[in-house]
C-alpha cells in the first residue's frame, strides 16, 4: 500500500454558472500522473474535482503526492494508470482517502467565498442527554490542585 511522504495542494479552479442552489453534488478523485522516482517512490498528481448539479458550479483542486511502497507495487500502480486511470484499491486506497480529506476540507473555505454549500455534512454535536442515552460519558477536564 502507498506510503505518503509529502502531499501538497498545487492550485485551484472554481467556476460559478448559476445562483441557483444545487440539487445534488459530486465528489471525485482523479489520479492525473505517476511520475517514478527511483525504485521505490513515485510522484502521483491529481486533481479533487466538486460538481454541483445540474450546472450550478464546479471546483478542481490540484496537488501532487510522493509516495513510496515497494518497487512491485510502484510498477503496479503505473501499469494500472496507464491501462485504466486509475490506481488498484489495495495499493492506493490511503493515498486517495488523504487527498479526500485534504482537499476536502480545504474545499469548504474555497466554496464559501463563491457560496458554495459544503459538499458534505460534517457529523451532527451530540447533545449530553443523547451521550447518557447512548451509554457514554462526558469527560470533564481537570484542573491541577491548589489552583
Amino acid at each position: 500500500m502507498l506510503q505518503i511522504l509529502r502531499m501538497s495542494l498545487t492550485g485551484c479552479e472554481v467556476r460559478r454558472a448559476s445562483e441557483l442552489s444545487p440539487n445534488n453534488v459530486l465528489a471525485e478523485v482523479f489520479i492525473d500522473k505517476i511520475i517514478p522516482q527511483g525504485d521505490n517512490f513515485a510522484l502521483i498528481d491529481f486533481t479533487y474535482s466538486i460538481k454541483y448539479l445540474p450546472n450550478i458550479a464546479v471546483v478542481y483542486i490540484y496537488g501532487n503526492a510522493q509516495c513510496t511502497d515497494s518497487e512491485a507495487n510502484i510498477k503496479a500502480a503505473i501499469e494500472a494508470h496507464k491501462k485504466n486511470k486509475e490506481l488498484p484499491i489495495g495499493i492506493g486506497a490511503n493515498l486517495i482517502n488523504a487527498i479526500s480529506t485534504a482537499a476536502g476540507i480545504n474545499s469548504i473555505f474555497i466554496g464559501r467565498v463563491f457560496d458554495l454549500p459544503p459538499h458534505f455534512t460534517p457529523p451532527r454535536p451530540i447533545k449530553e442527554t443523547q451521550m447518557v442515552d447512548a451509554g457514554m460519558s462526558r469527560v470533564k477536564p481537570s484542573r491541577p490542585k491548589g489552583k
